[in-house]
């Protein structure tokens, strides 16, 4: 009799790891990533590792972004990661047409039950380098045929980068732009001044396009309305 329950005392300590045998996902160092402070147009890529902490096979089922701005992408497309492996995960976030505070997110789809869906999450302030105040042009006409001046300030917010203003074009009718310089150095700032001459007192809705040498922003369009004062 104690030699059945040795035998079976043996058996259940050999078979134990086997029985228990679970993959554990790890992100290292962290899994909350703080990009700092970041110019908007920029595209950052951060590496994290996916290690297994557990004593079986970790798969990487599935990498889901939680926006287009941000991409994943295993090194190596290594989605078999073995117990105290790991594998570098690539995280792209392109900052375009975002402005302030951001955070978005990565979700990793894995085998580990106690963790199936973990995220890491991605934050940021994205800075505007070329700040625009007001960020449009508001006339309001009570006359026709008389002239009206609106002035915009152009600013650049980056700390060592020169931007240049190219071009400046103006798709309102009877509406004359100009710039007083068209190189703005860092911390600097210029005027862009518009002049209405309106054939009528109707509403009307335009767009001034200023092409700049910015990255991923190159043109930027500013919106013109003007409005009526007569009852």
């Amino acid at each position: 009799m104690n030699n059945i329950i040795l035998i079976i005392t043996a058996s259940l300590i050999i078979s134990s790891p086997m029985l228990f045998a679970q993959p554990q996902i790890r992100i290292m160092p962290r899994m909350v990533i703080d990009l700092g402070d970041r110019y908007s147009g920029e595209i950052v890529e951060h590496i994290v590792t996916i290690k297994n902490a557990g004593n079986d096979t970790l798969r990487i089922q599935s990498l889901k972004p939680s926006c287009g701005c941000t991409a994943a992408l295993l090194k190596g497309n290594k989605k078999d990661i073995g117990p105290s492996d790991s594998a570098q995960l690539s995280l792209v976030f392109n900052t375009k047409d975002l402005i302030g505070g951001v955070t978005k997110s990565v979700e990793v789809q894995s085998n580990d039950t106690t963790n199936p869906n973990l995220k890491i999450l991605i934050s940021t302030f994205v800075i505007e380098r070329l700040k625009i105040t007001p960020p449009r042009f508001m006339f309001y006409i009570s006359n026709a045929d008389s002239e009206y001046t609106a002035v915009l300030t152009l600013k650049n917010q980056t700390k060592h980068s020169s931007i240049k203003l190219l071009s400046l074009k103006s798709k309102f009718e009877n509406l004359k732009v100009s710039l007083n310089k068209k190189i703005i150095l860092p911390g600097e700032e210029t005027q862009l001044k518009a002049i209405l001459h309106p054939a009528s007192t109707a509403n009307i809705q335009g767009v001034i396009e200023l092409t700049t040498n910015l990255p991923q922003k190159d043109k930027i369009e500013i919106n013109v309305f003007s409005w009526s004062m007569k009852k």
